[in-house]
């Protein structure tokens, strides 16, 4: 059977190496505790889905702004023919040479329509 119980607070994370599992302690509403065990590769399948549905929230409760990187990196993978492409301390993105084609030509006629236009007026 199963129960569900509505969290209210993280209260602690550890990771068990010699199990390999990650360990969360949640506390609900009356104060009681509540741990979930996971194995570390189930943990490491639901981080990108909680990270998405986390920003799709964050996104409907507020403005939607471009984001502006504060770096970014470009290689190749070294074991793949991909080229992988990073922005600030996210993930890269694989990408296969055609997307990666595609892309540089369309930075690039962005780049040159950009450059060559008026600077806009701000309000």
């Amino acid at each position: 059977m199963s129960t569900t119980i509505k969290v209210q607070t993280l209260q602690e994370t550890n990771v068990d190496h010699g199990e390999r599992r990650l360990n969360m302690t949640f506390v609900d509403a009356r104060g009681e505790e509540h741990t979930l065990s996971l194995p570390l590769a189930v943990a490491s399948d639901l981080a990108p889905v909680l990270q998405s549905l986390a920003s799709a929230a964050h996104y409907r409760s507020r403005a939607q702004f471009t984001r502006l990187p504060k770096n970014l990196a470009v290689a190749s993978a070294q074991h793949e023919r991909l080229v992988l492409i990073r922005f600030d301390d996210e993930p890269p993105y694989g990408l296969s040479l055609r997307d990666a084609e595609d892309l540089w030509r369309g930075l690039r006629d962005e780049a040159q329509t950009i450059s060559s236009a008026a600077t806009p007026v701000r309000q």
